[in-house]
């Protein structure tokens, strides 16, 4: 991220004010050379959590344009051949891994998304100002906001920052049953759309365990309801309930793939485990599985 051209954004103080459709800068692959005058960040994620989050965004959640680009593929290899397979609306969390390494040895159809960060940022190329993590966001962009200046909307952010974006994150889950029925109806009922939502916020630790409203049509309500419904869940439950509930369920999901899987991950990001100083074995995706040999 390059930080130029600030003044088209000065009039917000919460940034969650931004329409995600907001013109921004097009995404550029950058050198050296681009980076004179100006203060430039990263942001990086724990590889094995950048795969889950991927799958549950992007697959696991109604987004059909993901299930097309990726999901169609990945359920390709399920069947190894080329015919089709579907609208790539099923996939499982262990295909898309599976997939997803195909992709990283082959070196085709690597998506940013999973890409390693050393490679996809040139971080041992360009020198960047500052380097965050995603997983100690609040306190790393509060650093950058003091470099910056914003302190109108660091104090907000301070201040409100939270809670103001765990609603922003819970609105962008709920809406998405609602305006991409059109393109999903044809593979996935409503309620269920609406279920693998609710899944989504709850692996994000934003809402607390049980199940999903049944009682919602896309005729007789609209995201807001399901909106309220999630925030009312939200507050039912303690931060470290959901936490819990966040952690139980990402264990979940990585006790699906084979220990095989998981050291062949642990070897195509050795370089994002080291440069960015995070454990390449951690217990929640192992879970004391080790690879055995001969």
């Amino acid at each position: 991220m390059i930080e130029s051209g600030m003044s088209k954004y000065s009039r917000y103080t919460n940034p969650y004010d931004i329409s995600f459709d907001d013109d921004t800068l097009p995404a550029t692959r950058l050198s050296p050379n681009d980076t004179v005058g100006a203060y430039t960040y990263m942001f990086v994620r724990e590889p094995y959590g950048r795969l889950l989050s991927f799958y549950v965004d992007k697959l696991m959640a109604s987004n059909p344009y993901y299930w097309k680009v990726v999901g169609v593929n990945a359920a390709k290899l399920r069947s190894r051949s080329n015919t089709f397979v579907g609208f790539g609306h099923d996939v499982t969390f262990q295909e898309f891994i599976k997939y997803a390494i195909q992709t990283m040895v082959s070196g085709k159809n690597v998506d940013p998304h999973w890409v390693e960060m050393e490679r996809n940022c040139r971080g041992c190329e360009i020198k960047y100002d500052y380097i965050g993590k995603m997983e100690t966001f609040a306190q790393n962009a509060d650093e950058i906001l003091l470099k910056l200046g914003l302190n109108t909307t660091r104090e907000f952010l301070k201040q409100d920052g939270g809670l103001e974006g765990d609603f922003d994150a819970i609105k962008d889950s709920v809406i998405q049953p609602y305006v991409y029925e059109i393109k999903y109806k044809h593979c996935l009922s409503f309620q269920k759309a609406v279920e693998r939502a609710w899944e989504k916020l709850q692996i994000r630790g934003l809402i607390a365990s049980g199940p999903a409203p049944s009682n919602l049509t896309s005729k007789t309500s609209s995201w807001k309801d399901l909106f309220d419904l999630a925030k009312t869940s939200r507050f039912s439950a303690s931060k470290s309930e959901r936490k819990q509930l966040k952690r139980d369920l990402q264990k979940k999901y990585w006790a699906q793939i084979n220990v095989e899987d998981l050291y062949k991950i642990k070897r195509l990001y050795a370089k994002d485990f080291k440069l960015f100083v995070y454990d390449d074995h951690p217990e929640i995706v192992f879970q004391g599985r080790t690879l055995l040999t001969k």
